[in-house]
């Protein structure tokens, strides 16, 4: 199966998730046995006589849900993923669907990732209550009008972890991951309101906003234009992009969280209050997404 498995993250490439943990990749065929994962071994299956239809609906399905991420979510690179544990669920619900899903059941499955990203609940919850999210997100296969996030007790609140020490660009951390992933929701709802990624061919570019300062209050990322060759997130930093400070277009800027205090402050040459500010901006849309997904926002203290 090394083989098999080498083709699909081959194939993966063009979502820059060739780096995919192939542990993950056999807990999602092993999940394709109607067991949860962590239940059940891929020792135990693999004399199966069914076993290569397993493996051919499981990579079938494991390639529908990162096409999912990648376009819906803005999960651009592998290492950009929260939890292997969300593939593994989304990988379950594409294969139960058989690959096919409406933009309803789009809309709620992001709802999903972004509520199970921010409450950082693969971490908090654990294997039975994680064993109950599972057959919940299933039962919502044939049941799609209810809810399909699972909490234990309904009065339960989820409230986001605190992020790195000093902010730095931590891609071990869910909550800096999703963090990241929430400036790129916002660099392309603001690009082009309503729209995500258009196709995998799309390549992107990572660096920082302010000379000597590597960490969330600089970080920009963005398409990369004009297209080049790929660019992966483990070349964090190479770009300087403090040239967008120029820009007095705040309606442009916006969309890489430069307001008007931001550009003053820049052009003063006061990096450290333009970084600060720039952190509180963020900080503030952020905290508005978060409460809109039920999820109670614990930030840092400065």
């Amino acid at each position: 199966m090394a083989n098999e498995i080498d083709a699909l993250l081959d194939e993966l490439s063009i979502f820059n998730f060739d780096n995919l943990k192939r542990d993950t990749i056999l807990h999602c065929i092993e999940m394709a046995s109607g067991k949860p994962y962590f239940d059940v071994k891929i020792e135990e299956i693999v004399g199966r006589n069914d076993f290569s239809k397993l493996v051919r609906e499981a990579f079938n399905s494991i390639k529908s849900a990162i096409k999912f991420l990648y376009e819906e979510c803005n999960v651009i690179d592998y290492k950009l993923l929260p939890y292997n544990t969300q593939l593994i669920f989304i990988t379950e619900y594409f294969r139960l669907k058989e690959n096919i899903i409406t933009e309803i059941d789009k809309r709620r499955l992001r709802s999903w990732f972004w509520k199970t990203s921010y409450a950082n609940y693969f971490t908090v919850y654990s294997l039975s209550k994680q064993r109950r999210a599972l057959q919940y997100l299933k039962d919502f296969v044939s049941e799609s009008d209810r809810e399909i996030f699972y909490q234990d007790d309904i009065n339960e609140e989820f409230n986001t972890a605190l992020l790195p020490t000093n902010f730095k660009i931590h891609l071990g951390s869910v909550r800096m991951k999703s963090s990241l992933l929430f400036m790129l929701y916002t660099y392309f709802d603001s690009s082009n309101p309503g729209s995500l990624i258009n196709n995998a061919n799309e390549t992107f570019e990572v660096g920082y906003l302010f000379t000597g300062y590597k960490d969330l209050s600089s970080v920009i990322i963005r398409l990369k234009s004009p297209l080049k060759a790929e660019s992966k997130l483990r070349k964090i930093g190479k770009k300087d992009f403090s040239y967008l400070l120029d820009n007095p277009d705040l309606n442009e800027n916006d969309k890489y969280f430069i307001n008007k205090k931001v550009y003053e402050l820049a052009k003063r040459g006061s990096l450290e209050e333009a970084s600060y500010e720039r952190l509180i901006h963020f900080f503030e849309k952020e905290k508005k997404f978060v409460k809109a997904l039920g999820i109670n926002y614990n930030n840092n203290k400065f």
